[in-house]
């Protein structure tokens, strides 16, 4: 089963979720949380969400699928270390940033989550590029934003990829 620590995280997801469907006024129950499919819920398939926690915070994003945007994002702890061989896999020539990589790897998770389900067939976090507020991905047509806050010790990185241009 899952570790402890795991398992809280987990919760701790699900109550980010709530709270930020409350502030869209909807009311979302413990049990509508589908297993296997960390962005949609079996009562609400008009909404999704976006998800991100570390071992002390989660937060949550939620959108409704007739929305311009398809949404992403993800927390970090900024004393988070990658390795320099971690960072070589997904950091790129073409990324137009001068970010370090716990910042960096933000973002492109992010950025990995705005991209619609249906359009991440194949895609991986090292194909998407990190330009001045906007990004894109190398091996296909598609392009969005970001913004990224650092806040004490945590890192809130926001993607959204407009759904017309797809």
């Amino acid at each position: 089963g899952a570790s402890s620590a795991r398992k809280s995280e987990w919760i701790q997801g699900r109550i980010a979720v709530q709270r930020a469907f409350a502030k869209a006024g909807v009311k979302v129950e413990p049990k509508a949380f589908r297993e296997g499919d960390p962005r949609t819920l079996a009562s609400l398939p008009e909404w999704s969400f976006t998800l991100s926690h570390t071992s002390d915070w989660a937060f949550a994003w939620v959108a409704n699928e007739r929305a311009r945007f398809a949404i992403g994002v993800d927390i970090e702890d900024v004393s988070r270390t990658i390795s320099d061989g971690a960072e070589k896999k997904f950091r790129r020539r073409d990324d137009r940033t001068e970010l370090d990589a716990i910042h960096l790897w933000s973002l492109k998770e992010a950025a990995f989550k705005a991209v619609p389900k249906e359009n991440q067939k194949d895609l991986v976090v090292s194909s998407i590029v990190i330009d001045s507020n906007t990004f894109y991905c190398a091996d296909r047509r598609m392009h969005g934003f970001w913004r990224q806050e650092t806040s004490g010790e945590l890192i809130r990185s926001f993607a959204w990829v407009d759904k017309a241009l797809l």
